[in-house]
């Protein structure tokens, strides 16, 4: 039995080892680190046992085999028997004290180390099987949501821990996590309840306020959301504040992104003309989706030009700059080739000379002069002054 066990936790570990050098993420990480706790823990049962580590890595063993510093020795209160007044507590016939709880360290770590191995197959099954039905990945917090309880339990159950007392002391232990944990707490239901409506998921590009960052949504945690933007900078929000703000999510319900450019022709260009070169310049452009099919509107007469828009749909919202650029340049050529002109506001001027500016200057002042007279011949406004007549 002994020989079988070694066997199998020798395999265990290599297979690990092996599985996590090509394994990336998460899953390589549990890998090696089981892979390297399995081996040392192996070793220590096979020299503390003399050969037969069976003995040492069951939880549970008569109170005389019980022996060796692998052994914890938890103390526990005696049991204080009822007796009558006056007898003293060392009387003969009192109740024998409570047995000393004994926790097995070695077998704990092996048993958890095995139960996370197992809770972490499980869980990568599950999450595998979810991918295939095209369903939404989970996420780390998904996963730590499922191992954190299960591992809790699992080391409560082989420390040999009174349940029920946890459970009485649960609602102060509550109030105070909650007082001390609020915004971490915040962040985590918060991120649930995100996750659970569906409006914002790992790969997708949003918008944070009215006029906030644009970024692709690449990693989600329990606490925050990191978002990758044009420029490739790293922004992380909490995900309460992320629950505050107006998102605006670029790839729902549909991946493809809906684009507007707006370009002006002149007044003696054919619209139907414009509009049909502008429409050969989006079917044409390898970026541009053919379905839905690119739209051309003549949408308004300004001063000077015509306005025309152009909607069409992308796949890549990174690569919307690019592409609009070379729409645009596209455009430009286009019209150059077919002789359209593209224009452009005009204003005029008026120039005067400087004799012509002296004579109105004369003029104006002569005028004046001769109604300012006028005025003053008056008999009912003899008695004002000049600059009042003026």
């Amino acid at each position: 039995m002994d020989a079988l066990l070694v066997l199998l936790v020798v395999y265990a570990a290599a297979l690990l080892l092996k599985r996590a050098t090509r394994l990336r993420g998460e899953p390589g990480q549990v890998c090696l680190a089981t892979g390297l706790l399995l081996l040392p823990l192996l070793l220590t049962a096979w020299f503390a046992s003399d050969g037969r580590p069976t003995t040492v890595l069951s939880p549970t063993a008569p109170p005389e085999a019980q022996q060796g510093w692998w052994w914890l020795t938890l103390k526990a209160e005696a049991a204080m028997p009822a007796l009558p007044m006056g007898v003293p507590v060392d009387a003969p016939g009192g109740a024998p004290a409570a047995p000393a709880k004994r926790i097995n360290l070695l077998a704990a770590a092996f048993w958890l180390t095995s139960l996370y191995i197992v809770i972490t197959i499980i869980t990568g099954l599950a999450a595998d099987l979810t991918r295939r039905r095209g369903k939404p990945p989970w996420l780390a917090i998904h996963r730590a949501l499922i191992k954190l309880p299960v591992l809790l339990i699992g080391g409560l159950v082989l420390a040999k821990v009174d349940l029920s007392t946890i459970l009485v002391g649960t609602s102060v232990v509550v109030i105070g996590l909650g007082l001390v944990l609020r915004e971490t707490l915040e962040n985590l239901l918060t991120g649930l309840t995100l996750e659970l409506e569906g409006s914002v998921r790992q790969g997708d590009w949003i918008q944070v306020g009215e006029s906030g960052q644009i970024g692709r949504v690449y990693e989600k945690t329990w606490r925050a959301a990191k978002l990758e933007t044009l420029c490739n900078e790293s922004i992380t929000i909490p995900n309460r504040l992320l629950g505050g703000e107006r998102i605006m999510n670029l790839d729902r319900p549909q991946k493809e992104h809906a684009r507007l450019l707006r370009i002006g022709a002149s007044y003696e260009d054919p619209p139907i003309k414009v509009k049909d070169i502008l429409e050969t310049i989006l079917i044409r452009d390898p970026e541009v989706l053919v379905k839905p099919d690119p739209i051309v509107r003549t949408v308004g007469y300004d001063d000077f030009a015509i306005n025309y828009e152009m909607k069409f749909w992308i796949h890549d919202f990174r690569r919307r700059n690019d592409i609009e650029d070379r729409i645009l340049t596209r455009i430009w050529y286009a019209f150059r080739f077919y002789k359209i002109q593209i224009p452009f506001p005009i204003r005029t001027v008026h120039m005067k000379e400087q004799d012509e500016r002296e004579s109105e200057t004369r003029d104006a002042q002569a005028t004046l002069a001769h109604r300012v007279g006028f005025l003053g011949a008056l008999p009912i406004f003899t008695r004002l002054a000049p600059k009042e007549l003026d």
